[in-house]
């Protein structure tokens, strides 16, 4: 008897044990992910701009590179290059050198802003989204 009870408490609590509730499986991103050219395709509209009023000649890019983790791009008129590093989600960029050109009309100061405050990524439907320390969406790209 004290068998039977045994083993009906152990199968009652594998019972349970099989109606606990998975957490959701994160996907992992690589900075392999990351590497080669992007197109802005949105800017947060808190920047101050959109995408269509702030860059009506040249969508600014961003191109990653593998080797020593560089990156550049253009902002819409003049380009700019640095490094990034990436920790899981989370993406950090050394401070951008940039060209020095007057360009009437593009909005880059807008997009340095939204850019400074990146703090992690995600690529979900060929898209790089770039968001913001509350995980807000600020910058997005398509390849």
């Amino acid at each position: 008897m004290k068998y039977l009870i045994a083993l009906t408490a152990i199968f009652g609590v594998l019972s349970l044990q099989s109606c606990k509730t998975q957490e959701p499986v994160k996907e992992t991103v690589s900075t392999q992910d990351l590497i080669g050219s992007w197109t802005l395709n949105y800017i947060d509209e808190a920047s101050g701009t959109n995408i269509d009023e702030g860059f009506t000649e040249k969508k600014p890019t961003i191109n990653f590179e593998e080797t020593e983790n560089r990156v550049h791009g253009n902002a819409g008129c003049n380009n700019y290059f640095g490094t990034f590093a990436t920790e899981n989600d989370h993406i950090t960029f050394s401070p951008m050198g940039t060209t020095q050109m007057f360009c009437e009309g593009v909005n880059e100061h807008a997009y340095f802003t939204t850019f400074e405050q990146v703090k992690s990524f995600k690529i979900d439907n060929n898209q790089l989204i770039l968001m913001d320390e509350n995980q807000k969406e600020i910058l997005k790209y398509v390849k």
